[in-house]
């Protein structure tokens, strides 16, 4: 009998591996799967323990904790100091939850004759980011598709159309998908939108941003016109604003528009950026992430927000108005101007 099976690609698009003939994707293809459909949810991080009694040795609950305390202290042993949780649920954010933050973001398009408009409209700026709002409708659209094929096929209840229970679901009938004639094709489909999206919200992170592109591009719009004397199509030459973003690298001191190569001074475009923000009003715990990368002094969330406890206490800051759910809020042009104040005093205080 031979012991030998015969070995054939796989047939998810740009995989090489061999497998065998009982199944037409690799395991390789199957994990990355896995793996990102995993990916897609929130998960929740390992709780922060600390010791009970900071001043004891650590010692967690054992047999000889329940004899009696002089007995205990005749044998040395140590008092019970066990590890506790402290802190709140930490939730690390999923590729969804990513993507909703992305979205959340305005976007500036021009719109004109070209989409539809009657009069060109010029920059017009969304309430939301279009390409990941895109990206991630067609990833929830293909889990659908895929669960609901699988469910039909294999005569099993449809998943709920949540991305929980639908990645759940497609995550147990991953070794299913392997074994089908077109599990490379169901496979490949799913991977292709996770990485989609992946790429539509992803910013690097060495990078901070600078504000979108405001320089002018010509561009070459053709248009019909039938005059009486000749009919045929008509060149004009025109000008839209550019809808580039721009991203900057630590310590660069320009910045190139990645849609039309227009250069900036990363010091020009981020006093832009401060001057279109000074005048905004946010709660001090969203204030770090508002300002940094903005001012040359390192913020972080948790000394910001006790900063601005402390300056309006002594009455240095104002609150100026208040959220939905009752949060005071500052203007971030004074907070900045404080901060930029303190980090001018503390070398003159630490040499005193």
């Amino acid at each position: 009998m031979n012991q030998h099976r015969s070995m054939q690609p796989c047939t998810v698009d740009g995989c090489d591996r061999d497998v065998p003939d009982t199944t037409y994707a690799c395991e390789v293809c199957g994990a990355r799967l896995t793996e990102l459909l995993a990916a897609l949810g929130d998960t929740r991080e390992p709780d922060v323990r600390v010791l009970t009694y900071p001043h004891k040795p650590h010692h967690e609950h054992c047999p000889d904790c329940d004899l009696p305390l002089e007995q205990r202290r005749t044998l040395g042993h140590p008092d019970l100091n066990p590890l506790r949780r402290t802190g709140p649920a930490r939730i690390r954010p999923g590729l969804l939850s990513d993507a909703e933050d992305r979205i959340a973001h305005g976007q500036t398009v021009t719109v004109g004759e070209r989409d539809g408009m009657t009069t060109d409209a010029g920059p017009v700026t969304l309430p939301y980011r279009y390409t990941p709002a895109e990206a991630r409708w067609e990833l929830l659209n293909t889990l659908t598709s895929v669960a609901d094929d699988i469910a039909r096929r294999r005569g099993l209840f449809r998943p709920l159309n949540t991305p929980q229970a639908l990645t759940g679901f497609l995550t147990g009938n991953i070794g299913w998908m392997r074994a089908q004639p077109d599990g490379g094709d169901l496979i490949g489909e799913l991977l292709d939108a996770i990485t989609h999206m992946k790429h539509a919200i992803d910013v690097p992170a060495s990078t901070r941003y600078a504000g979108p592109c405001t320089a002018d591009v010509e561009y070459v719009e053709e248009h019909q016109e039938r005059p009486l004397a000749q009919i045929g199509n008509v060149t004009t030459l025109t000008t839209r604003p550019c809808t580039g973003e721009l991203y900057a690298r630590p310590g660069a001191t320009q910045v190139d528009c990645p849609d039309c190569g227009a250069t900036y001074q990363v010091a020009d475009r981020r006093a832009w950026l401060l001057d279109q923000i000074a005048d905004r009003l946010l709660p001090a715990r969203d204030m770090a992430q508002a300002v940094h990368g903005l001012i040359g002094v390192d913020v972080t969330a948790t000394t910001l927000d006790n900063n601005i406890r402390g300056w309006k206490h002594t009455g240095r800051l104002t609150a100026r108005g208040l959220t939905r759910d009752g949060r005071p809020t500052y203007r971030i042009g004074d907070v900045i101007a404080l901060v930029i104040n303190s980090a001018k005093r503390r070398p003159r205080s630490k040499t005193a």
